[in-house]
């Protein structure tokens, strides 16, 4: 494996990682709420956090694939 293709996969763990990392507020009140008023809240929350994130990825992909040139566009500097 290339230095590159280590760092690549070093960064989309670590991503990885972060991206779980952010459920466990949720997941944490789930599991000790034993009311279900505060279950049924903490789910919707959980809900609203990954539209939340979607539309965020979302927007970055669309943003990355914007900024990329056109094939066969001529560069105007």
């Amino acid at each position: 494996m290339t230095a590159a293709a280590a760092s690549l996969a070093q960064g989309l763990k670590s991503r990885r990682l972060l991206g779980y990392a952010g459920l466990l507020p949720f997941a944490g009140c789930l599991a000790v709420a034993d009311d279900r008023g505060l279950q049924v809240l903490a789910a919707s929350q959980l809900l609203y956090y990954a539209a939340l994130i979607a539309s965020f990825l979302f927007i970055c992909d669309g943003i990355s694939v914007s900024a990329r040139p056109r094939h066969g566009a001529a560069f105007r500097g």
